[in-house]
């Protein structure tokens, strides 16, 4: 293996002897040697070095002072004492200091052992350390997604509200709404909140109210992961279409179906949800609570607009907004199973 190696050494013949130590244990060093403090700090910042090896005694400082500024710049770079025998009271308050081993020159043999050794542990700090900041930033993004949703159930229960008709008309929606909100969160979360696909989010929010799941949906969509906010903003657009085609219109009829497509153009995507077989659908006197969301979905999270034709097969919706994210291959699937069981 490679292996960079800083050697603070000011005797060109043990620097050497290290050199061939390292070799003949089948290591292939390059090695940079500095001997002054000066050169110390610089060496560090071009941050090519995958370990320091260090004497103890040196023309202008110690290998203690040494690890004391390799530990202040790069506390995770290994470093491994070698010098002359200076007691075993000596090197363990080397290695207390935070050194990773010590290896007297009289015994370089022992100089791959410590050297693999204090990659090895290296290696796993590092992978510690990307583990700790992965889990807090799930965590930072779990406590802001979860204070997201409570404020859209805060919001969503006072909008309908105002409109409300009776306490269970208010009940089935409010809760229908929820159930929505909470199988995408579930979804998210399994992703680690990366986001979800149209696939999923049809399966989520249209699947549970297609009824029979026999050939009732048709989706041409992209294949490619949408970020989290997008996703859960969309989620509740095709929730609230699925609920009026299961009152009213497609899933209200044993042949009723709904085609979903999703097309990308100029960093725009047009989505349109048509009903076909379903039945004939009058314009509503003034717009209900589902449609007045749909509306805010589209124009305000995902700032796009949208338009609602109501036609004698059922409704046909399509919303043109931003493509929030990058432009995948095209997959088209016929979602037959996407009732509950």
């Amino acid at each position: 293996m490679t292996l960079r190696v800083l050697h603070i050494e000011d005797n060109r013949a043990d620097a050497t002897l290290v050199e061939e130590a390292l070799r003949a244990a089948g290591l292939q060093p390059v090695i940079q040697r500095i001997d002054r403090r000066e050169q110390l700090e610089p060496a560090l910042r071009r941050g090519n070095i995958d370990l320091i090896l260090s004497d103890y005694k040196l023309p202008a400082f110690d290998g203690l002072d040494a690890l004391d500024i390799v530990r202040q710049a790069a506390p995770d770079l290994p470093f491994i004492m070698v010098t002359g025998s200076l007691g075993d009271e000596f090197a363990v308050s080397v290695i207390k200091r935070g050194a990773s081993d010590f290896v007297v020159k009289d015994n370089l043999r022992r100089l791959d052992e410590a050297i693999l050794r204090a990659l090895r542990e290296a290696e796993e700090r590092r992978v510690r350390r990307v583990a700790e900041r992965r889990q807090q930033l799930l965590m930072r993004e779990l406590d802001h997604r979860v204070k997201n949703n409570l404020a859209s159930v805060i919001a969503l229960c006072e909008q309908m509200l105002r409109d409300a008709g009776t306490l269970q008309q208010f009940g089935d929606a409010f809760t229908g709404r929820l159930h929505n909100m909470a199988r995408l969160h579930e979804a998210l979360a399994q992703s680690n909140w990366e986001g979800a696909t149209i696939r999923d989010l049809v399966s989520l929010s249209v699947g549970p109210l297609a009824r029979d799941g026999t050939q009732r949906l048709t989706l041409s969509a992209p294949d490619h992961v949408l970020p989290a906010s997008a996703a859960s903003s969309l989620s509740m657009v095709l929730h609230e279409l699925a609920v009026n085609a299961a009152r009213h219109g497609a899933f209200s009829t044993a042949a009723g179906r709904v085609d979903i497509a999703w097309e990308e153009a100029d960093g725009e995507v047009t989505l349109s949800w048509t009903e076909r077989a379903g039945r004939t659908v009058a314009p509503p006197a003034r717009l209900g609570r589902g449609t007045q969301l749909i509306e805010g979905f589209i124009r305000h999270e995902l700032g796009g607009t949208s338009t609602l034709d109501f036609l004698p097969s059922g409704i046909r919706f399509v919303a043109k907004f931003p493509m929030p994210g990058p432009a995948p291959a095209l997959a088209t699937a016929t979602l037959s199973s996407l009732a509950p069981g």
